[in-house]
């Protein structure tokens, strides 16, 4: 180990000694070694640090001849013979009078009179007479440490005369000599006048610049924000051990279930072989009961009773040794704990998850709100007496967003609804098919081999996912999946109209980059009849699809980057965006509400745009810094949001 490495331990074990040590009196002390100054030296910057503390603390943060002030971090510039050429702050010992002033040159440290600035030396008065005597100190600027006297100060250019006068034109002290030739024509003071008008001004800054009142206002700002983080990990904290009593209670039900299904089981088998046990007892007693008669028979009986009575008795023998009780079968189901590997990853996941910093800063700026943000909506959904639910993104007043769950890593390219309450999420790039219970509890998980696009939920429950690298429709029942069409063209959004027909967006290409391209809208029937629907050569591009009001087909073109309202093959209307709006319009996932209105994501503004059902704008919601990209709707005036990073969650629109 270096020795500035040891320098630098002992001088930080020394600054954590000092923080702890406690101070007999309060003055005016070193910061570094928190202890009353011992030769102090002063710096550029006015603040003033023990001589030996500033040499430790050299050593450490010495660079390229200049080192940091320990306070302020101002640079200043190192002296070659180290802080001893520091100048010396006096006044701290002045100001001090238990710290006695000894001088430097006696070997009895007695007590000193003055100090001569050039040398940077205190000098008793035997000490003083020797110093001016010499050649070389005969001219230094000596002055004089007692009380009440007024420190004289020479002139360096002319080191006999003493500096009486200030120039204001220059800003500095100068003798009488200076003052009628050099500086002659500028406007000068007196010394004792330029001192007084200063120690006014210094006065005036010392009650403007209190440290005190900065110091009480920034640790109060520090104690309030304290303060709303430590509401904000009790709200956080809150909300873990809620997620964490919701997991328990599953946990139980599921456990509840099982244990309920082996005890039904086990207790019709159980009684099975009580009525076999009861039933073999039965006989047992039969055939006792005969033995005994038998035995009393042969011994007592007369002659013509044993004539009748014994072939019957033997008969009855035959017939309850024939007796064959069986052992009912008895059927154990085994249960099986599941194969799949559970790890801590997937127990986060299915638990929850942080936001990220650098997705939802929104979030994060605002937790000093949280508390009361939480304890209002509580408020309000009291009132309404609607769902209670944490929010976990800000979003427009018009609307509001309950609890987001996160998915996977990924773009959720498309939302469907089931008919038992649950959300089926399409993560497009990664062929991924995840079933949600609304409170984000993961239910079911499907792979596929290759990309997946949209998909959309039939009455009866089943799922129709497009596939655009496939140029295939797939149909999933439960677990079980199927070709349900293929096509010439890439298939790209899915819907399903009220005679449950599968209405399809079809394109030339899988790219929308491709401007020059046409497409066009697709009915493929149950009985897998298809026909066109849409085929205007306005649509370029129909990556989505939404059934609306009166059959209506809505269409979101990514190449025309506007919403296509058609009724049979005819365009009824066009939505392009806000007409005076300084950013583009770029459309994504649609869909309709069951009042026909229509709501459309624009990922330019990360807004969803609520229209009309003949296209006429009604609002804008912005969802700040959510990416938003896939939408679906319920039946109850909810939206529910699939982000471009793997998020879901409902947005209630608010009357």
């Amino acid at each position: 180990m270096d020795s500035l490495t040891l320098n630098s331990m002992k001088f930080i074990g020394k600054l954590k000694a000092g923080v702890n040590k406690r101070r007999t009196r309060k003055s005016y002390f070193c910061t570094l070694c928190k202890d009353d100054f011992k030769d102090p030296r002063l710096l550029n910057c006015y603040h003033s640090f023990c001589r030996f503390c500033l040499d430790e603390y050299l050593m450490v943060n010495y660079e390229d001849g200049n080192f940091p002030c320990p306070l302020c971090k101002e640079m200043n510039i190192a002296p070659v013979n180290g802080c001893r050429g520091l100048p010396k702050n006096e006044y701290i010992k002045i100001s001090d009078s238990s710290s006695p002033i000894n001088c430097d040159l006696c070997e009895h440290k007695i007590k000193a009179d003055s100090v001569c600035k050039d040398c940077n030396t205190n000098l008793c008065k035997s000490c003083l007479i020797s110093h001016i005597s010499m050649q070389g100190s005969k001219y230094h600027n000596v002055i004089s440490l007692g009380k009440g006297k007024e420190q004289i100060r020479t002139c360096s250019i002319h080191p006999k005369e003493e500096l009486l006068y200030y120039c204001d034109t220059c800003e500095k002290p100068i003798c009488h000599t200076c003052n009628t030739t050099e500086h002659k024509t500028h406007r000068s003071k007196d010394i004792a006048s330029m001192a007084t008008i200063l120690r006014e001004q210094l006065g005036t800054s010392l009650k403007t610049v209190t440290s005190n009142t900065y110091a009480n206002d920034f640790q109060n700002k520090v104690a309030e924000q304290k303060r709303k983080i430590k509401a904000y990990q009790e709200d956080v904290i809150a909300m873990i051990d809620e997620r964490t009593k919701e997991l328990h209670r599953l946990v139980n039900e599921i456990r509840g279930e099982f244990v309920r299904k082996v005890v039904n089981e086990n207790e019709e088998n159980i009684k099975q072989l009580e009525n076999n046990m009861n039933t073999l007892n039965t006989n047992v007693a039969s055939i006792e009961e005969l033995l005994k008669l038998g035995n009393i028979f042969l011994q007592h009986a007369y002659n013509i009773d044993i004539v009748v009575h014994t072939p019957k008795l033997q008969k009855q023998f035959k017939k309850l040794q024939r007796l064959d009780v069986q052992i009912s079968e008895i059927k154990l189901k085994h249960f099986s704990p599941s194969q799949t590997g559970i790890t801590d990853f997937e127990i986060e996941k299915i638990f929850g998850t942080f936001d990220k910093l650098n997705k939802r800063p929104k979030h994060i700026q605002s937790i000093s709100r949280l508390s009361e943000l939480r304890r209002s909506y509580y408020d309000e959904d009291r009132r309404t007496k609607s769902i209670r639910s944490h929010r976990s993104f800000d979003v427009s007043s018009s609307s509001r967003c309950r609890k987001a769950f996160w998915c996977s890593e990924g773009t959720v390219t498309g939302l469907a609804l089931l008919r038992d309450g649950s959300v089926c999420v399409c993560l497009g790039g990664e062929g991924i098919l995840e079933t949600f219970t609304i409170t984000g509890l993961r239910i079911g998980h499907k792979k596929f081999h290759h990309p997946i696009d949209d998909l959309v939920a039939a009455r009866n429950g089943s799922l129709y996912i497009s596939s655009n690298s496939e140029k295939r429709i797939f149909k999933l029942v439960k677990e079980n999946k199927e070709i349900f069409a293929e096509t010439r063209s890439c298939v790209r959004g899915l819907a399903i109209d009220f005679d449950e027909n599968l209405i399809a967006g079809m394109t030339e290409k899988g790219s929308f980059f491709d401007r020059h391209q046409v497409g066009h809208v697709t009915e493929i029937s149950k009985a897998h009849k298809v026909k066109r629907v849409v085929n205007d050569n306005k649509i370029r591009y129909p990556a989505r699809i939404a059934i609306g009001q009166n059959r209506r087909i809505v269409v979101s073109d990514w190449i025309q980057l506007s919403v296509f309202i058609c009724n049979g093959d005819i365009i009824i209307g066009t939505y392009s965006g806000i007409f005076d709006s300084e950013q583009e319009f770029i459309p994504r996932g649609v869909c309709c509400c069951e009042n026909g209105d229509i709501v459309v994501v624009d990922i330019s503004t990360n807004c969803l745009h609520w229209l009309s059902p003949e296209g006429r704008l009604r609002r804008v919601v912005p969802l700040d810094n959510q990416e938003a990209w896939s939408v679906t709707a319920d039946q109850n005036n909810t939206v529910w949001i699939g982000t471009n990073n793997g998020y879901v969650f409902p947005v209630e629109l608010l009357s």
